[in-house]
């Protein structure tokens, strides 16, 4: 039995077991935690080898590892000997050929991502009886370890019952509600709703999700630390929609943060993001997972309405609709994520495949407040991903100043910090030198360019507002920059946008010139 040091520093008997996560992603820590974590059984993460060295030399005993097998620094092959020599149990996860065949010799136990909390709860069950044995001298040291951790199956699956609500998890300050995130099996795609102040505008999002003509789904609302009553509108809809699960982070964190903290615990095969205050045809998830299925991407996203809450109306959409789909290339996305447009394709809201996902530890930047979904699909670019797109116009985003009603899409919207977007850019590429072509690193710098020009022309607007034209015309002395800005925009309305340019040639490629028009026809009759 393990011993431990109450508040006094006294040696006292540890009646709990004691469970250590090696993996250096945060969110896989904090999820094993929150399946496992029990009042018979406790967990700690660390992010290293050299953590989990240095934890080991503690006073604090550990009766048993999970351990990933891809982390950076020392292998993990040598910290799986170093447990095995400290006669610590072990579980392996997401192994590699090399690795599967290193357990194999090491009689260790595998467990792959993604799993389910029952599939973690019995590789932690094999791995105690690997390493105890199966003989009668050893069967007492293991079921005491297993009765003491609780870790039986049935024992731990809790109830499921439809309409329950219930808190069943933490995790890093974000409470889950809804069933349990351990005994349920997979579905086809989950839809996170991440969500901010948002009374006004969730009802419309959730339902247009619920209205998917694929009903194999979950959706996860992940809200932000709203103080408005956006909590109170979850829990309602959790009363009555089994489909529906609920995250509640207890402080503000930001979008980022929210979508890294619900994909720990989504359970489809497919990942779609849908913000609060936007909606979904009903046909989008079964229209574009059916597109990924087909041309077997990591990605899949679509042309968008533009929706203006002012003037409560469709204005238009991202670029010509078609009835076509094209593959999108890394080059292509940077051409098209042109920071001057209203629209660009770093406003893509794309569906991924949750296996790409968690084998890539594809993230959000938790640093970002802005720009957050261009990063996103860049580093899902970077990762090797492959996208494909949709022409037809599936999601309903809603413009925060609507350009026919001129007014902001609610009272507390604030405009875009350019400047944060550019500087947390410009970090990326400061650690991408020499991964990136000679042709992606002038689109970014370009990007980073065209971002600084923005904030300053913006500053320029509030300048006048403030000073009059002599504020104005003094900023854009110091920044001649942002005069290329201002002629854009009073030419802007005879201008296409890269992203229809990057629409139309990939259409081109993909179905020749010939059936273009035909395509954008068949589209636009069918949406009439």
């Amino acid at each position: 039995m393990p011993m431990g040091r109450d508040a006094n520093g006294e040696t006292r008997m540890e009646t709990r077991v004691h469970i250590l996560v090696v993996d250096d992603n945060p969110y896989v820590r904090q999820l094993v935690g929150a399946i496992l974590q029990t009042p018979t059984c406790r967990v700690t993460g660390v992010a290293d080898g050299q953590a989990m060295r240095q934890f080991l030399q503690t006073d604090d005993s550990v009766d048993l590892a999970i351990l990933d097998s891809r982390m950076p620094g020392e292998r993990s092959s040598s910290l799986a000997l170093h447990l095995k020599e400290l006669g610590i149990p072990l579980v392996m996860m997401l192994a590699s050929p090399e690795m599967m065949q290193f357990a194999v010799e090491n009689h260790l136990q595998l467990l792959a991502k993604p799993f389910r909390s029952t599939e973690l709860r019995s590789a932690i069950e094999e791995a105690v009886i690997c390493h105890h044995g199966k003989d009668q001298a050893e069967s007492e040291a293991r079921e005491a370890l297993v009765r003491r951790a609780n870790l039986g199956i049935r024992a731990n699956q809790g109830s499921r019952s439809v309409g329950t609500v219930s808190s069943t998890a933490f995790i890093q300050g974000c409470s889950w509600h809804g069933p349990a995130p351990d005994c349920e099996d997979a579905v086809r795609a989950t839809i996170i709703i991440p969500t901010y102040q948002a009374e006004a505008t969730l009802a419309r999002a959730i339902e247009s999700a619920l209205d998917q003509t694929m009903r194999d789904i979950e959706i996860i609302v992940a809200d932000d630390a709203s103080t408005d009553a956006t909590w109170e509108m979850v829990t309602t809809w959790l009363a009555k929609e089994p489909r529906l699960r609920g995250l509640r982070s207890e402080r503000n964190r930001g979008k980022s943060a929210m979508m890294n903290c619900a994909t720990c615990f989504a359970r489809g095969r497919w990942l779609a993001v849908l913000d609060a205050d936007d909606c979904y045809h009903p046909d989008r998830l079964s229209s574009l997972v059916a597109l990924g299925e087909r041309r077997n991407v990591a990605m899949v996203a679509d042309n968008q309405f533009l929706y203006d809450a002012g003037a409560k109306a469709v204005v238009g959409s991202a670029w010509p609709p078609g009835a076509a789909d094209w593959t999108l290339t890394f080059d292509d996305y940077l051409l098209g994520a042109d920071a001057y447009d209203a629209f660009n394709l770093g406003m893509l809201k794309p569906i991924v495949r949750t296996e790409f996902v968690r084998s890539t530890r594809l993230s959000y930047d938790e640093r970002a407040r802005f720009s957050e979904d261009f990063l996103y699909l860049f580093e899902l670019f970077l990762k090797g991903g492959d996208a494909a797109v949709a022409d037809t116009p599936y999601y309903f985003y809603t413009q925060p100043f609507g350009t026919a009603s001129r007014q902001w899409s609610h009272g507390a919207r604030r405009r875009y910090d350019f400047q944060a977007a550019c500087d947390l850019l410009q970090s990326h590429l400061r650690d991408l030198a020499g991964r990136l072509s000679p042709y992606q690193m002038r689109s970014l710098n370009k990007r980073c360019r065209r971002l600084g020009a923005l904030e300053n022309f913006f500053r320029a607007k509030e300048s006048f507002a403030r000073r009059g034209w002599r504020g104005f015309i003094a900023r854009l002395v110091k920044h001649p920059a942002t005069f290329d800005y201002a002629i854009r925009r009073l030419s802007g309305r005879y201008l296409v946008s890269a992203a229809a340019r990057v629409a139309t040639a990939s259409r081109r490629r993909a179905i020749g010139p010939r059936d273009e028009l035909s395509s954008v026809r068949t589209a636009v009759h069918a949406k009439s």
